[in-house]
C-alpha cells in the first residue's frame, strides 16, 4: 500500500506508521500550530482517501470496514484534538478516546512488513519529479497492492534544509550520509535499514519487485544493487568539525568523555575503513594554561585511540587571551607556542587537500578577530608555491566568524548581551576585517570555510563559498533551559576522488546522553 504525505507531516506520518501514538500525541500538545498540521493530515487520510492512500481494490475491500468506522469517528475526535493545545500537562489515561482511534489508524500502516520512503533529490529535473508522482505510486501499488510493503511518498520537491525533518524515521541517518547520492529509496524492516540510489524509475520498480520476492529483502536488496556502490577505503574520507572546546572549564571537561562517545558512535555509522580527521577551529581552552594544554593532549590521545588521525587546529582568543579578553595578561606565552603551528598551510597529500589555517587573532579588542592583509599575503604566497607544483583543493579554518549569526530560540544570552543588544554585542566578537577576508576567499576559489567562536552552529554563504561555523562540541553555551546542553559539530564528507568535499551535517545533542541528532544537511 501506499501514503503520499506533505514535508510539513513528516513526524506526524513517521510517528504512525512506527506505532508511536503518545509521542504522536504528545506533539499535539506542543502548539496549536502542530495540531492543526496533524489534524488536517488525519483529515486527508479519513476524508480523502483517493488522494492521499493508495491500495488495490481487492485490498481496500478488506480494510473497507475499519476506514468507514474511522470515519464516523473523525468528527468526534477531532473536536477532542483542538482542546489539546490547552493541555498544559499531557496524561494518557485522559485521552483513551483519542488514543484508541490513533492506534486503529496506525495499525493499517504498521502491519506492513516492509516500509520505505521514495526520497526526491533537490535538483528540478525529469526523475525527482518522477518520484512525487502519484502515477508512479500506483504502479508501485500494482506490485504490492496490500500489506507486504508500505510505500511513503512526499508530495514536493525538498529544499536542502527540508531533509532533517525525515529524522523521524528510524535509522534514517544512512540516507543523510549518503545525501550527494540522493535521489534513492529508503527501505526498514524491523532495526535493519538501507538506502539505495536509483538514476532510473525502471531501477526503483526492480527493487519493489525484489521485496515483492524476497521474505528478508534487505541482504538480496544490498547484494543486487549496492554492489557497485561498495565505498572502497580510500573513495571517502571524513572531516569531523569541532570547536570551542573550552578546556580548563569545568563544565567542559565533565563533557569530554560524553564528546568521545558521541564521537565514536558517529565512527560505526560510517565506512569504518574511510579516515576520520578532527578539524578544531579554536577556543580549545578556556584560558591558557599549561595544565588545559596536557587536557588537550589527552583528547587528542583519546581520539587517536578511537580510529581518528591527528587533529588539525587553529588557536582562538580563549587561547591567546586570559578568559579570552585580556590580552595583557600573557604570562602562560610557553602555553601559546606549545600549541602554534609554523605553516600556514596543512597539505594532505594523499587526499590532494591544504587545509588553509587562518589566525584570526591578529588585532581587535575585547573578542574581536583579525587576520590583516600581511598574513592574506603570506597565504598567498605559499598557495601559489604550492599551486605551481600540483592542484589540491584548499578549505579555509579560522576561529571567528566571518559572517553575522542570529541567536536561536534555545539560547540564552548574557546579561550583557541583553544590555547591549544582538548588533552591539557582535561588534565586541566580530571579525573587523571580514569584508576583506570574504573577497580574498572569493578571488582565491576556496569554497568552503569552516569557523568557531559563536558557540552556534550555522550554515552560510558568501559569493559562492560556505562559511560554516561548529558550535561548541563540549556543549559550552547557555541554553533557556538549564537542564540542556547544546554539544555539537559538523560532519563534512570529503571525496577523495574527485578532491571536493560533498556535503556538511550538523550534528547536535541537546540533551546529556539523550543521543545525537542530525540537525541540518547541506550539499555542498
Amino acid at each position: 500500500m501506499g501514503l503520499r504525505f506533505s514535508l510539513k507531516n513528516a513526524n506526524a506520518v513517521g510517528h504512525l506508521v512506527e506505532g508511536n501514538i503518545i509521542t504522536f500525541l504528545n506533539q499535539c500538545t506542543s502548539g496549536s500550530d502542530t495540531a492543526e498540521q496533524n489534524i488536517r493530515f488525519i483529515d486527508n487520510i479519513i476524508n480523502n482517501t483517493e488522494k492521499y492512500f493508495f491500495t488495490s481494490e481487492r485490498y481496500f475491500n478488506r480494510i473497507y470496514r475499519e476506514l468507514y468506522s474511522l470515519k464516523n469517528n473523525w468528527n468526534e475526535i477531532r473536536h477532542l484534538f483542538y482542546r489539546l493545545p490547552e493541555a498544559t500537562i499531557f496524561r494518557p489515561e485522559e485521552h483513551n478516546t483519542i488514543l484508541s482511534f490513533l492506534q486503529r489508524l496506525s495499525h493499517l500502516f504498521n502491519n506492513c512488513q516492509t516500509k520505505s520512503i521514495l526520497i526526491p533529490g533537490f535538483e528540478h529535473n525529469d526523475l525527482n519529479y518522477e518520484l512525487i508522482n502519484p502515477e508512479l505510486l500506483n504502479r508501485l501499488i500494482k506490485i504490492h497492492p496490500g500489506s507486504s510493503s508500505l510505500i511513503l511518498q512526499i508530495e514536493e520537491i525538498m529544499g536542502e534544509k527540508d531533509a532533517k525533518l525525515l529524522n523521524v524515521f528510524p535509522n534514517f541517518d544512512i540516507s543523510l550520509y549518503n545525501i550527494d547520492k540522493w535521489p534513492g529509496v529508503f527501505i526498514w524492516k524491523g532495526p535493519q535499514s538501507i538506502f539505495i540510489p536509483i538514476n532510473s524509475v525502471d531501477t526503483l520498480i526492480s527493487i519493489y519487485h525484489t521485496i515483492k520476492y524476497e521474505k528478508t529483502p534487505l541482504p538480496q536488496l544490498r547484494e543486487q544493487f549496492l554492489n557497485n556502490e561498495i565505498e572502497k577505503p580510500e573513495r571517502y574520507t571524513y572531516l569531523f568539525h569541532l570547536s570551542d572546546l573550552h578546556f580548563g572549564n569545568r563544565r567542559s571537561n565533565k563533557m569530554r568523555p560524553r564528546l568521545i562517545e558521541i564521537l565514536k558512535e558517529q565512527q560505526t555509522k560510517l565506512n569504518v575503513s574511510s579516515k576520520s580527521i578532527p578539524i578544531i577551529t579554536g577556543d580549545i581552552q578556556d584560558t591558557p594554561r599549561r595544565k588545559n594544554e596536557q587536557i588537550f593532549a589527552d583528547f587528542t590521545e583519546e581520539l587517536i585511540d578511537i580510529g581518528f588521525e591527528d587533529p588539525i587546529y587553529v588557536l582562538g582568543n580563549h587561547d591567546y587571551h586570559e578568559k579570552g579578553i585580556f590580552r595583557f595578561l600573557l604570562n602562560q606565552k610557553d602555553s601559546i607556542k606549545a600549541l602554534l603551528t609554523p605553516s600556514k598551510i596543512k597539505l594532505i597529500n594523499k587526499l590532494s587537500l591544504g587545509v588553509i589555517l587562518f589566525d584570526s587573532n591578529c588585532g581587535g579588542d575585547l573578542a574581536q578577530g583579525q587576520i590583516g592583509n600581511k598574513q592574506l599575503a603570506k597565504i598567498t604566497k605559499e598557495m601559489n608555491k604550492i599551486r605551481r607544483e600540483q592542484n589540491p583543493t584548499f578549505i579555509g579554518i579560522l576561529h571567528h566568524h566571518p559572517l553575522t549569526i542570529d541567536n536561536p530560540d534555545w539560547y540564552r544570552p548574557n546579561w550583557y548581551e541583553k544590555f547591549l543588544g544582538l548588533s552591539n554585542f557582535e561588534r565586541t566578537m566580530k571579525l573587523i576585517d571580514a569584508e576583506a577576508f570574504l573577497s580574498w576567499i572569493s578571488q582565491n576559489n576556496i569554497n568552503l570555510v569552516l569557523h568557531g567562536h559563536k558557540h552556534i552552529p550555522h550554515i552560510d554563504k558568501s559569493n559562492g563559498s560556505f562559511i560554516v561555523g561548529a558550535g561548541s562540541s563540549t556543549g559550552h553555551v547557555r541554553t533557556v533551559d538549564n537542564n540542556k546542553t547544546y554539544l555539537s559539530f559538523n560532519l563534512i564528507k570529503y571525496d577523495n576522488i574527485l578532491h571536493k568535499p560533498l556535503y556538511c551535517i550538523i550534528i547536535a545533542e541537546d540533551t546529556y546522553k539523550g543521543g545525537a541528532k542530525n540537525i541540518l544537511a547541506q550539499k555542498l
